[in-house]
């Protein structure tokens, strides 16, 4: 079974909605129901992916990747599964307010534990997590952060950590998981990490992940009065701009026999295809809100 590693990097806000909600918020973003920290659902993803490929690949590439298409109603046409599997975002770098860097990226232990537990079962060489145990009044950066001698992320103020081993992390992602190849106008964000990456405890990023995202009003105007609409007046949730997040790809079971089959015909296994896609159309949009230009996220085959 083989595994690959996507990270996404949105180039703009996101909405992946769970639909209206009874919360202060009518529109919330997709989370995960233990941790509430945001996702974005693997169905989603992979119908993303799917629509990309129609452009670049031919119809029994795309099944062969992604299975038949859904059936309009039920009892539909027989279905064929689909050569890729695909697991939800997961949450590696999160976007917070702060003094010194234009923005800080935020972390903590259990995102830097799930991203070394998937990156090694990719074949990818990552550093140690082991040693990141910040209380809740700590924070860990790296030794040539642009921070002073307090770390202050939104209304909180925390105590600065300089730790070589931070240093690490934040040339791995920079090496590794942020857009880099050939791409000179991510220079900045690539050193940008160096400078602003901040580890802090699993209690805080749950409190930043869950207060920090964008919540927009919107309304619904009538094209003739230019007054607002009765009952058109609603929330939405959107993860913020520079939000770095990425999904595992696993060639499924039959996927096996596929490889087989495009060795035979000299030709890329499901992998290989996607990342054929992926090679050329880095940017895909995710999510909903397409027309205001929301997620738009950029992706790249670790």
């Amino acid at each position: 079974m083989c595994i690959k590693i996507i990270s996404m990097f949105a180039e703009t806000a996101v909405h992946a909605g769970t639909g209206s909600d009874i919360g202060a918020v009518e529109l919330p973003h997709q989370r995960e129901r233990a941790t509430g920290i945001p996702t974005i659902h693997g169905s989603g993803i992979k119908g993303a992916l799917r629509d990309a490929a129609r452009r670049c690949l031919s119809n029994s590439l795309v099944v062969s990747l992604f299975g038949s298409a859904p059936p309009q109603a039920p009892g539909g046409a027989q279905l064929d599964p689909g050569g890729l599997a695909f697991s939800d975002a997961r949450l590696l770098l999160f976007p917070c307010r702060t003094i010194g860097p234009i923005f800080a990226w935020v972390t903590s232990p259990y995102l830097l534990a799930r991203v070394q537990r998937d990156a090694l079962s990719a074949g990818l060489q990552c550093p140690d997590v082991e040693f990141f145990k910040p209380s809740d009044s700590e924070a860990y950066v790296t030794t040539t952060s642009d921070f002073g001698a307090q770390v202050f992320i939104e209304e909180f103020s925390f105590t600065k950590r300089a730790d070589s081993r931070v240093d690490k992390w934040a040339q791995f992602i920079s090496g590794h998981v942020l857009p880099g190849d050939g791409l000179p106008s991510y220079e900045f964000w690539r050193n940008h990490v160096v400078k602003s990456l901040v580890v802090v405890s699993d209690s805080n990023l749950r409190d930043f992940v869950t207060y920090g995202t964008e919540v927009v009003t919107r309304v619904r105007l009538d094209p003739r009065k230019k007054t607002v609409v009765e009952g058109a007046l609603w929330t939405e949730e959107y993860l913020p701009q520079d939000t770095l997040m990425y999904c595992v790809v696993v060639e499924a079971l039959r996927a096996g026999q596929q490889v087989a089959e495009a060795r035979e015909a000299e030709q890329k296994p499901p992998l290989g295809q996607l990342s054929t896609v992926i090679e050329s159309m880095p940017v895909i949009q995710f999510g909903g809100k397409e027309s205001i230009g929301r997620g738009f996220i950029r992706l790249r085959f670790l």
